[in-house]
């Protein structure tokens, strides 16, 4: 069966790249707040005032669980968007809306009520001057801006969808902007101390939340917000699928408050201001893993939905490569300037300080490339559906591997072993992966690199049984549909549906032909056919004029007007199913006869 479509796989890898980049430059905003916060707390407020910021981390953490909501919704989103159900998404995305602002507000008042208990809890301790008031402060200022942090993660979920690159950089470069000015102000203007500091990041998470929220109110064309939209059942999708966010964010909550009384107890007291240096930077780290692995789970669950196995096999190995290089790069160059990223948190006069920081960020450095092949192929799992698997791993990474080994290799090692414990961890995570899949594997017909796929059983596609080409003629048009109209014949199909199936190719894509194509751009039109067993389906995407044929049929159909679109109603006619959506600035059209 023909497969070979360089084209496509040319095209997909510049979307995922293209998005990868802005998704990473999206996620590095609240690492490189955080590191900023920590650089100027540590410069201009202290040590003491940087460990009391330490033991605010494990909040910060746990905020990262708004990803339950965006996460959720854009895999469902994902699926259904593959599956060409559009009304389905934007239900999806009113639900998701309204259940983010009402968990986040619950969140903020509990944790502004509950400040100084909160800090106490974390581990501040009354024996050290203005340490469990600090940590308080900073709690109560972050949580003014919590509902807005929340809110604006979805709707970053959907801006990816919709592929509005530039306003999420924009975004982005706003919320670095006023966070890192506030900053300023706060510690060296107007004395306002690490409150001021919190305050400053919830006023930058403000203002790129209302700038969003402009956004869906009046230009998006595929999300709306509405208080009416809000469906139980849709709720329980985006938890269920959002549920490896929630073991991921909760266990990390975990992790940091073992690591912290690993510390605290069988440590030097600075290595608690050393791992606020280690998180900030390994934070970085993690947001351009999780740009590569969010970009991942976005495309593979759209892929995952159309059934392109081609496609996510593709796609896998280009994330895996990519994500390989890139911390191959990170490493080598952390090893090489370890001190100078450890003096950015301290003045020079702290020698014990800027040594113990600097062994440790090269000794954890030594854990990203391992690290983003495990968080590609976590965040594959979930896009296939394998979100019990992801969840597990989530834990055993944070609290059972990192957990034990952190413990027994400070025993043993001391300060070193706590830091060398995060290769070990993803070490065996990437063991786990590999054991899961093999044993997948063996009731499926997935072998080699396919076993990574984590495939079930019925969703076994022989690629004899799909046929993937790219259009950019008539002429190529034409031969397509007689090599499809062959593969009929082969399989015996009757002649009236073969004909139906040659005749819908060919009005699909010379409509796109005549009427989408645009002399600025560099045309494609990818054609895939699924023989199944009750059902064939026509799939084809092109990065042409929008242009929903659906709608369009619903306009004329009413107006009782075939004459300019005779093709249109004939082949609408003859599908048992025809869904349209353009995401990524494409026209994705499925016709199922």
């Amino acid at each position: 069966m023909k497969q070979n479509n360089p084209t496509w796989n040319g095209f997909l890898k510049k979307l995922f790249l293209q998005l990868m980049a802005v998704n990473i430059i999206n996620g590095l905003v609240q690492p490189i707040n955080n590191l900023i916060d920590s650089m100027l707390i540590g410069g201009g407020l202290g040590v003491d005032a940087l460990s009391a910021y330490a033991l605010f981390l494990p909040i910060s953490a746990f905020v990262g669980i708004n990803m339950v909501f965006s996460v959720g919704t854009q895999i469902n989103c994902s699926h259904m968007l593959g599956r060409g159900d559009t009304n389905k998404v934007k239900s999806l995305t009113q639900t998701a809306f309204l259940s983010s602002i009402v968990f986040s507000i619950v969140l903020s008042i509990v944790l502004m009520i509950f400040s100084t208990q909160t800090a106490a809890l974390l581990g501040a301790s009354s024996d050290i001057s203005g340490q469990i008031q600090n940590t308080s402060l900073y709690i109560r200022g972050y949580a003014i801006g919590i509902p807005f942090i929340f809110l604006t993660g979805v709707m970053m979920s959907f801006l990816q969808i919709e592929g509005k690159k530039k306003l999420i950089v924009l975004l982005s470069i706003v919320n670095l902007i006023i966070n890192v000015l506030g900053d300023i102000i706060s510690i060296y203007v107007i004395n306002a101390g690490l409150y001021g500091v919190a305050i400053a990041t919830s006023a930058a998470n403000i203002t790129v939340c209302i700038i969003a929220i402009i956004y869906f109110l009046f230009f998006s064309k595929m999300f709306k917000f509405s208080i009416l939209g809000f469906r139980i059942n849709e709720l329980s999708m985006i938890l269920r699928d959002g549920l490896p966010s929630f073991s991921y964010y909760g266990s990390l909550v975990l992790k940091v408050l073992i690591i912290n009384y690993i510390t605290i107890n069988y440590l030097d007291p600075v290595i608690l201001a050393v791992i606020v240096v280690v998180n900030s930077y390994t934070n970085i780290t993690d947001a351009i893993m999780g740009g590569c692995g969010d970009v991942t789970l976005l495309f593979e669950g759209i892929l995952y939905g159309e059934k392109d196995i081609k496609g996510m096999r593709y796609l896998l190995k280009l994330a895996l490569i990519t994500s390989s290089i890139i911390f191959i790069v990170i490493t080598v160059l952390t090893i090489l300037f370890s001190p100078q990223i450890a003096a950015m948190f301290s003045d020079s006069s702290d020698l014990i300080f800027l040594q113990e920081a600097s062994r440790a960020i090269t000794i954890v450095s030594f854990s990203f490339v391992i690290n983003g092949i495990t968080c590609v192929i976590k965040k594959h799992t979930q896009a296939v559906k394998r979100r019990k698997y992801a969840s597990v791993t989530n834990i055993l990474a944070n609290i059972v591997y990192m957990g034990l080994f952190s413990f027994l290799l400070v025993k043993i090692l001391g300060t070193d072993g706590l830091f060398l414990s995060y290769t070990i961890c993803y070490i065996l995570i990437l063991i786990t992966h590999l054991i899961y899949a093999k044993i997948i594997s063996l009731k499926t017909n997935h072998r080699g690199f396919d076993i990574l796929l984590f495939l079930s059983k019925d969703y076994d596609i022989a690629d004899k049984d799909i046929y993937s080409t790219t259009i950019r003629t008539a002429e190529e048009c034409v031969l397509a549909s007689r090599e499809v109209e062959k593969l009929c014949t082969e399989r015996n199909i009757d002649n009236k549906r073969k004909k139906h199936v040659k005749l819908i190719i060919e009005e699909v894509t010379l409509n796109v032909i005549e009427h989408g194509f645009d002399d600025k751009k560099d045309n494609i039109i990818i054609i895939r056919v699924i023989f199944g067993n009750d059902t064939i389906t026509i799939s084809e995407k092109d990065n042409c004029r929008q242009f929903d044929p659906k709608a369009y049929y619903d306009i004329v159909s009413k107006d009782n007007n075939k004459s300019n679109s005779m093709g249109l109603h004939i082949y609408m006619q003859l599908a048992k199913n025809v869904a349209y959506t353009n995401s990524f600035d494409m026209n994705n059209l499925m016709v199922e006869i």
